[in-house]
């Protein structure tokens, strides 16, 4: 049986990697959007701070927060000991996908809750993960300095055409 091996260069790992992040950041943004642009009868609502759902839902959205950085740490150090860039950034693809899935859940987890008690707070614990979704965009620098190239992979990942090995 004959494995397909792709081509991958440093500019389409990027855009791949765009592609993901814009997802990632797109999709709960547009759930927002479109619940509140559908509510009937929105509200700031802190009058009912018994409300368990309130906290229940802070408290997600901090756990996801620092389940995400734990998670993105924890693949990126299994990462720096691979030989290849090629391991390297593949791996880093996964610890990249990983990291944002808990911050999208709880963000799509308040906007569930904004849209069925019709709380707009609820919509901006969704907006703050979004936010922390958008800010760890990867970029090239920050993949350099996360996975500790060395002087040899570092110019290989700066020519964008050029086959990955």
């Amino acid at each position: 049986m004959e494995t397909h091996n792709q081509k991958l260069t440093p500019k389409s790992f990027l855009n791949t990697l765009a592609i993901f992040h814009l997802a990632f950041t797109f999709a709960p943004l547009a759930f927002g959007l479109f619940v509140l642009y559908t509510m009937n009868e929105s509200k700031l609502n802190f009058d009912n701070f018994a409300d368990p759902l309130l906290y229940i839902l802070i408290a997600v959205g901090v756990v996801s927060f620092f389940l995400s950085n734990y998670l993105y740490k924890m693949h990126i150090k299994s990462l720096k000991e691979k030989p290849s860039l090629r391991e390297k950034i593949s791996g880093f693809q996964a610890a990249i996908i990983v990291s944002f899935t808990p911050l999208e859940g709880a963000s799509l987890l308040a906007t569930f809750a904004a849209d069925n008690y019709s709380n707009i707070f609820y919509l901006i614990v969704s907006a703050a993960l979004i936010c922390c979704i958008f800010y760890r965009r990867p970029t090239k620098d920050k993949i350099a300095r996360d996975l500790e190239l060395n002087r040899a992979q570092k110019n290989q990942f700066n020519k964008n055409e050029e086959f990955i090995d």
